[in-house]
C-alpha cells in the first residue's frame, strides 16, 4: 500500500514539474465544479506487485463529483463485476460452471480542507447499496443442479479522504471509509429433473461493518 501510494506521488508530481503548474488548485476552482475519477489501481500493481486484500479494497471503478463551491460537494461512485468460470474434466460429460456478478453504488456529500500546497483532505458521509448473485450450474449427467445465492443490502457511513493534485486539474486520490450495510441473503439449490428436491429458499438478515481501507487509488480530472 505504501509502495503504491509512494510510486504514484512521485510519477505524478515529476509530471506535474514537466508541465509547470505550480499554481494553486484553489486559485481556479469555479463556483460549480465537475470532477471525474477512474479506479486505476489494477494498472498500477501490474507495474508494483503486491500482495492486496480485495475484501477491503474500493469496489468503485468510476467517481463523479459536483463541487458546490470551494469545500462542499456532492458525489456518487459506481462499480461492478461478473466472473464466470466453467471447468470440465477431459473425457467425461460432467461440467461445473460459476458465475459471481456484483454491483456497488453510493451517493453521499463531502467537505474538503486545504493541507498545504498541494494536499487537501476531506471527510463526508456516504449513503451505499450492494448487490451479489453467486450461481453454480452443476451438470452430472443424471440431473442438473443449480446452486444460487443472492444479496442485497443498503447502509452507510463515513469517509476520509486525501488528494495530491498535480496541477489545478489533474489529482490523484485515496480514502477510506467505513459502511453500515444492512442485508438480506438468499439461497437455494433447484434440481432440474427431480423438482421435488428443491429447497425451500433459505433467508437470513445480516448486518455488517465494512471497511475500506485507503488501498485503492484515484485518478482524478476536474472540468
Amino acid at each position: 500500500m505504501i509502495r503504491i501510494l509512494f510510486v504514484a506521488i512521485a510519477l505524478f508530481g515529476f509530471a506535474g514539474h514537466i508541465f509547470g503548474q505550480d499554481e494553486l488548485p484553489v486559485k481556479k476552482r469555479m463556483a460549480v465544479s465537475n470532477e471525474l475519477g477512474v479506479n486505476f489501481t489494477n494498472i498500477l500493481n501490474k507495474i508494483i506487485k503486491v500482495n492486496r486484500d480485495s475484501a477491503n479494497e474500493n469496489p468503485y471503478l468510476l467517481i463523479y463529483r459536483v463541487g458546490l463551491g470551494r469545500k462542499w460537494g456532492i458525489r456518487l461512485g459506481a462499480g461492478g463485476s461478473n466472473k464466470y468460470v466453467e471447468t470440465k474434466e477431459e473425457g467425461f460429460a460432467d461440467s461445473e460452471t460459476n458465475r459471481n456478478t456484483a454491483l456497488d453504488t453510493r451517493v453521499g456529500f463531502d467537505y474538503r480542507m486545504p493541507l498545504g500546497r498541494r494536499f487537501e483532505g476531506s471527510f463526508g458521509l456516504d449513503a451505499v447499496g450492494k448487490w451479489r448473485k453467486d450461481k453454480q450450474v452443476i451438470d452430472s449427467g443424471f440431473d442438473i443442479i443449480e446452486r444460487v445465492e443472492q444479496f442485497q443490502g443498503f447502509g452507510g457511513g463515513p469517509f476520509v479522504g486525501l488528494h495530491f493534485w498535480i496541477n489545478p486539474n489533474l489529482a490523484i486520490y485515496t480514502e477510506a471509509s467505513f459502511y453500515m450495510i444492512f442485508g438480506e441473503r438468499d439461497s437455494a439449490r433447484i434440481f432440474r429433473n427431480f423438482p421435488e428436491l428443491n429447497d425451500q429458499i433459505f433467508r437470513e438478515k445480516t448486518e455488517d461493518l465494512v471497511t475500506i481501507l485507503p488501498s485503492s487509488i484515484f485518478l482524478i480530472y476536474r472540468f
